[in-house]
């Protein structure tokens, strides 16, 4: 059983393990992260905005992501959104995904993402997503109600 839940605090030790399984895989966008967060530079605390995990029952990070502002007000952003690979496929992300919609809705119309993978591109358009072109570093947009 896990839950999803609002992270107000990262705490490196949380983070490391998802951290150092995901520059295995070849991301780099989860140190960033982390760079940002401790620089202060990217907190997730600005208004709209939110960084959410889902944790096991031992209070393991199984997954990450957060929704930044945009230049456009009505315009949030998906960044930084990882699933261990343990949790691939059982749901996790989709928890996650959907936790972080359901926020957006409060303050965005659109939610946007970039990602440059086939998987990627297929989970968020399973998920409603459409793939666009519409802007640089955008691939898929989503129609909030």
């Amino acid at each position: 059983m896990s839950s999803c839940k609002r992270i107000m605090y990262l705490k490196q030790e949380e983070l490391q393990p998802l951290l150092k399984e995901s520059k295995e895989d070849g991301f780099r966008f989860l140190q960033r992260l982390w760079d940002d967060y401790e620089q202060g530079v990217n907190c997730f605390h600005e208004q709209g905005e939110v960084l959410m995990g889902v944790y096991n029952e031992e209070g393991r990070l199984l997954a990450i992501g957060g929704i930044n502002r945009t230049d456009q007000q009505s315009v949030g952003r998906l960044r930084r959104f990882y699933v261990a690979r343990s949790q691939r496929r059982k749901g996790t992300g989709g928890e996650l995904l959907e936790a972080l919609i359901a926020h957006a809705t409060t303050s965005y119309t659109q939610l946007v993402l970039f990602t440059d993978t086939q998987i990627g591109d297929e989970f968020y358009r399973s998920k409603g997503f459409v793939k666009t072109s519409v802007a640089s570093h955008v691939t898929h947009v989503l129609e909030l109600k």
